[in-house]
């Protein structure tokens, strides 16, 4: 059999035994024992803790970012992103993982939009839209809001260059 036809025939017999094991629940009861068990070891309202040298790697290559526009003559701006599980929590002060990025961004005077807020809001005004596609990336709609709400905000941000 050519390796093709292996490799169809393979994900063919993995999806058939996948759909035999959820049809009589023998996936499906370890499954939800394992998400119980990861639930239990997250908080609700705080996302996991990014390490230290992770965090202290991001703040020297923003640096060396923020150092590099600015030896082009450009603004470095940073856009932050929610990823669409976050949206349906509520979060503590400082909670969520892109809070550790705004401080590191807050000390090296770094400007951000942070998109959390302005997102989770045109998602409660237009609930039975389809606006993410998986975890991260959006549909048409998504990005559509986003180009418009960045539009709006850098028409703000450089009037000089923006002007309507």
């Amino acid at each position: 059999m050519p390796i093709t036809n292996k490799k169809v025939y393979l994900r063919g017999a993995i999806g058939f035994v996948k759909n035999i094991m959820k049809e009589f629940k023998i996936f499906f009861v370890p499954y939800e024992a394992f998400r119980s068990i990861q639930t239990r070891r997250r908080s609700d309202n705080r996302d996991p803790l990014v390490s230290g040298d992770d965090v202290e790697l991001t703040r020297i290559y923003l640096e060396k970012m923020r150092n590099f526009s600015k030896e082009n003559g450009a603004e470095f701006i940073v856009v932050i992103f929610p990823k669409e599980s976050q949206l349906q929590r509520t979060y503590i002060k400082g909670g969520r993982v892109q809070d550790q990025l705004i401080g590191i961004l807050h000390s090296l005077k770094i400007p951000y939009v942070d998109l959390y807020d302005p997102v989770k809001n045109a998602i409660k005004r237009a609930p039975k839209e389809h606006w993410y596609y998986d975890e991260l990336h959006l549909y048409k709609i998504g990005h559509k809001f986003i180009g418009e709400y960045l539009a709006n905000d850098f028409s703000k941000r450089y009037p000089e260059i923006l002007a309507h």
